[in-house]
């Protein structure tokens, strides 16, 4: 029996340390996909689009007008890249057998305020892309659409799980550790 415990630990060992390079992987990927999608023009009128709620509006994608929703952009993006650092930090934490431990309440903490950092500024972001590249347009053209998505929901829901469970389990490590001392 104990060796089939064993067995799953180590795997879990070995899939944390795969995850670990795949999170941060991940993150520099959202990142350098953000940057494409700015300095790329052929992507970036369809993607705004899609992005921001501006449906068939017309688009002025200046130099200036690519460098600020770049920037806006980038801080957006930046936060869930973050949060792929956490899951990152978490999993590496993991394959050091680093499981039931304060650190991981904290982390998962870190993680749900990023989250739900990701989830509230997303209508805003969005709003603010949209603001950003019809700026130019005429008077009449110019679009502020701000909306929720229900993945907006989804991801706070999520994020606030996630704020919970940290709570739960860097008590629970502390009870633990307090019970390790007296004995």
């Amino acid at each position: 029996m104990m060796a089939v415990g064993n067995e799953k630990l180590a795997r879990l060992l070995r899939t944390s340390t795969w995850l670990s390079h795949a999170a941060k992987i991940a993150a520099l990927m959202l990142l350098a996909a953000n940057a494409a999608m700015w300095l790329v023009p052929d992507f970036t009128a369809d993607v705004v689009r899609a992005q921001s709620s501006i449906g068939t509006a017309p688009v002025k994608m200046t130099l200036g007008v690519r460098a600020a929703a770049l920037v806006v952009s980038t801080v957006y993006v930046g936060l869930m890249a973050l949060a792929l650092w956490t899951v990152a930090s978490l999993f590496a934490s993991f394959a050091a057998g680093a499981i039931f431990v304060p650190e991981t309440g904290t982390r998962l903490r870190r993680l749900g305020i990023l989250l739900l950092l990701f989830a509230v500024v997303s209508p805003l972001i969005r709003a603010i892309i949209g603001l950003i590249v019809t700026i130019g347009n005429d008077e009449g053209q110019r679009m502020l659409a701000i909306s929720i998505s229900s993945q907006d929901i989804i991801v706070a829901l999520v994020a606030a799980l996630l704020i919970a469970l940290g709570h739960i389990m860097a008590e629970a490590a502390r009870i633990a550790d307090d019970n390790r001392q007296i004995v």
